[in-house]
């Protein structure tokens, strides 16, 4: 029980200090309101929870040994994150100057892109790959078999950040009117674009510094 109480304090530390999934969610909030809160979210919890298949598999202790297999996934995310910090970037200042076509306004992208987009950011970033990896072994529930330990543990961990999820999602509901406004909007999508291309900078030069 000790054990299980010290998991559950490391994993809400974890969850719900803000990271790039969290920013992708609140950035796409403002594009799409409470639909593409849902769709980013889903997408996020899907890179989750096939993370922890791979980490029970064994497979991401790769990206703990190989500091090449680290590095191209940490720079190819931050990457990522940029382009989606810039998008944001050139969407506010679009909205600021008033040039951006009064359609886009009113139809934001498709759910499945935003489904994308939680997805990709989510497997792009190798610190999941690793928390898995590096903090679930160290702790033991019971006299559990490491197999059937380490899949308990994932299991945990995936339905906590699920209920945060569903936590946001609920609250994007309640101020989906409110974010929908041109000049939230505007502040939405500056901030998070900010935020972003900090994060994807971290990344790319995060593995070269260490």
């Amino acid at each position: 029980m000790q054990d299980l109480a010290s998991f559950l304090g490391v994993c809400l530390v974890i969850i719900v200090v803000p990271g790039p999934d969290f920013a992708l969610v609140v950035r796409n909030t403002g594009r799409g309101g409470r639909p593409a809160a849902i769709a980013t979210a889903a997408g996020v919890m899907t890179g989750l929870t096939i993370l922890a298949c791979l980490a029970v598999a064994g497979l991401t202790a790769v990206l703990r040994t190989s500091r090449t297999a680290y590095t191209v996934l940490a720079v190819a995310g931050g990457i990522y994150l940029l382009y989606l910090g810039l998008t944001s970037l050139l969407g506010w200042w679009q909205m600021r100057r008033g040039t951006v076509p009064a359609a886009k306004l009113q139809t934001p992208p498709r759910r499945g892109a935003f489904f994308t987009q939680g997805l990709i950011c989510n497997l792009s970033n190798p610190k999941v790959a690793i928390f898995y990896v590096a903090l679930i072994p160290q702790f033991q529930l019971g006299r559990l078999g490491p197999l059937e330990n380490n899949m308990a543990l994932a299991a945990i961990f995936v339905a906590l950040s699920g209920a945060w999820y569903v936590a946001l999602c609920s609250a994007a509901g309640l101020w989906g009117a409110f974010v929908q406004r041109p000049r939230v909007r505007q502040f939405i999508a500056l901030a998070s674009s900010l935020v972003l291309c900090a994060l994807g900078a971290a990344a790319v030069v995060g593995p070269f510094q260490q």
